[in-house]
């Protein structure tokens, strides 16, 4: 590969998502060829900066450069040749194999209508070699485990062949082995590497400089040894650290303590176990000196279970008892959801989710910022990827995770000693697999989890603070002046043969009655379902909802012009008179953000004329 590494500067850089500070006037500078490195706690603003640098959407303030040339101004093929970036997790097709999903790394070398040659296969290999994945090369996508796709996503930013290369996360779902491999990889590569790390110690051996985001403001900068003192580390990271000489290397280790410790046994005479592989790693290996200590003093071993508590709560209708803490969630099946974990202040026990990055500034809107820094899942989710998160509850819904295409269930969750918490709304109406579901009102659902979920995370006051905003707007939109005749709502969730709606069991059920319309399908029994398109003509919905699952620039359109096209539905009112209402679907499978998709429906019913003028600013929650 031929990359020449080029240096990049950032000063006073801002970044605002829907009117909310993201990061907050950073500055960093990167010379040629170096490795700096970017840490944080979870909703420090990380994933959000490194987009920044890599120009991926406007800044409010500030600049970037490269090669002391404008990111901003940079025509978006002559940007790609020259910064590279490699999210924590990239959306790819599930039929493409391995080394056509590299390819596309290619693609800002590549000139109009060229299918490649022997050069651009060459730099595919060198790639995928580089990261060990060559032998996976005509494997398909959708068959890797998370391991394998984060070394494949490298090997397509690799495949660039940009000057600088920007990685956020690139250790997540990777081994001990891997990591190393792939740290010493970076050190190896004739770039200028900016990345994000979790692992302070093995920041502090990789990068030439470090830099510190606290709530999005740079807390410090510098070479490793003067950024992540004692002093930093305790003010923004909230534990205690000293270092600890590894006597095979000589080289200090960072080692991390609760602010409130309980007794420990394992500083007496111990002996540290110094692992290595078959690669050599450099100053990368002296990192993982300390992985495990042995033979330490006589006191006998800590009860781990001693800590642990257990809390009973009804879930899905039946008495179901949790451990806690729980600190690693993986939340799956359902946007909308990971917004009540949000909103009753679980953001710090996200170990992952699967959510369209996409919906990051959507819940970033709603929750503030700090969910573009949790580790996004794709694909699809087998116990392997919920074992390497160390998940100790994951959450999902019996139309999503928990049918078991993958092999999840409550049931294979608990033989791997992991709790399993069912989204109340998806709860199955009787024990059958095919049953309908739905067993509450989808408000009534939302306040279960909402409640479910504070006393899980231990936070009680915050859910309950959640149920009193829920309660306050659910009364405010009750008390608009409803239509002499409500308008009829069609939910348009996707669906080329048949259309996918929701039923009355559904949160889209809740949220149109909350805004004085009535669902066309609220007699079906059911939460999501497929209707026919004859049917759909037949209900004559007076307006029609669009979810936007924000996977593509023309997603909406294409299911607009979907609709226009249909006979029988072209000459509907709604059709003809564009009384379409986009919104995200984050607002519309269940949880807090419901409330939020029934202000913003109601104000569009408003405006077509079809429910008197409440005087309501709809955009604005209501007064304590």
């Amino acid at each position: 590969m031929s990359a020449r590494a080029l240096p990049l500067t950032a000063s006073g850089v801002v970044v605002r998502i829907d009117r909310r500070t993201i990061v907050k006037g950073v500055d960093i500078a990167a010379d040629a060829g170096a490795v700096v490195g970017v840490v944080g706690p979870n909703g420090s603003g990380k994933s959000t900066f490194l987009r920044a640098l890599a120009g991926l959407g406007p800044i409010a303030d500030g600049g970037v450069r490269v090669d002391d040339e404008s990111v901003h101004a940079m025509s978006a093929r002559s940007r790609a040749k020259a910064i590279s970036f490699v999210a924590q997790e990239e959306q790819s097709p599930a039929d493409l194999l391995v080394h056509e999903y590299v390819t596309l790394g290619r693609t800002p070398h590549a000139k109009p209508w060229s299918v490649g040659g022997k050069d651009e296969k060459a730099v595919v290999d060198r790639a995928l070699g580089e990261v060990g994945m060559i032998e996976h090369r005509f494997s398909s996508m959708d068959t890797l485990s998370g391991g394998e796709r984060r070394r494949v996503f490298l090997a397509r930013g690799l495949a660039q062949d940009a000057g600088v290369l920007i990685l956020d996360e690139p250790t997540n779902h990777l081994d001990i082995r891997h990591q190393l491999e792939l740290l010493d990889l970076v050190r190896s590569l004739d770039r200028t590497v900016i990345m994000a790390l979790h692992d302070l110690d093995l920041a502090a051996a990789v990068c030439d400089r470090v830099l510190v985001l606290a709530d999005g403001v740079g807390h410090a900068f510098g070479h490793p040894s003067d950024v992540l003192t004692t002093s930093v580390v305790a003010t923004v990271f909230g534990v205690e650290t000293f270092a600890l000489v590894n006597p095979a290397t000589g080289r200090s280790h960072l080692v991390f303590e609760s602010r409130n410790p309980q007794p420990q046994h394992i500083f007496g005479e111990c002996t540290l176990i110094h692992v290595k592989t078959r690669a050599s790693f450099g100053a990368v290996a002296a990192a993982t000196a300390l992985l495990a200590v042995s033979g330490c003093s006589a006191t006998a071993p800590v009860d781990e279970s001693a800590d642990k508590t257990s809390v009973t709560l009804e879930n899905c209708g039946t008495e179901s008892t949790f451990q806690r803490p729980i600190e690693k969630v993986v939340a799956t099946s359902n946007a909308a959801n990971i917004g009540t974990i949000l909103r009753v202040g679980g953001l710090d026990r996200l170990a992952a989710v699967v959510l369209n990055t996409n919906n990051d500034a959507v819940m970033d809107s709603m929750f503030g910022p700090g969910i573009a820094d949790v580790p996004h899942l794709d694909g699809t989710i087998t116990m392997e990827t919920i074992l390497g998160k160390q998940a100790d509850l994951v959450v999902g819904s019996y139309s999503g995770l928990f049918k078991g295409a993958s092999g999840v269930t409550p049931e294979s969750l608990q033989s791997n000693n992991i709790d399993a918490y069912v989204i109340s709304d998806s709860c199955r109406q009787s024990a059958a697999a095919d049953s309908a579901l739905g067993t509450m009102g989808p408000w009534d659902a939302l306040r279960a989890d909402v409640t479910n979920y504070g006393k899980l995370f231990g936070t009680e006051d915050t859910a309950a603070q959640a149920q009193t905003e829920l309660d306050s707007r659910l009364a405010r939109l009750e008390s608009a002046p409803d239509a002499a005749d409500k308008p009829k709502v069609l939910i348009y969730d996707s669906g080329e043969e048949d259309l996918y709606t929701s039923g009355g069991n559904g949160a889209p059920n809740g949220i149109i009655d909350a805004a004085g319309g009535t669902n066309v399908f609220a007699d079906v029994d059911n939460t999501w379902f497929k209707a026919s398109w004859e049917t759909v003509a037949k209900s004559e919905p007076d307006v029609i909802v669009i979810m936007d699952y924000k996977k593509s620039a023309d997603e909406v359109q294409g299911k607009i012009d979907a609709i226009k096209s249909r006979e029988g539905l072209r000459d509907l009112d709604a059709v003809k008179q564009n009384r379409f209402v986009v919104l995200p679907l984050a607002m519309f499978t269940s949880g807090f953000p419901n409330i939020y998709g029934a202000e913003q429906l109601r104000a569009k019913i408003e405006e077509f004329g079809l429910a008197p003028s409440s005087s309501i600013d709809w955009t604005t929650a209501p007064s304590a």
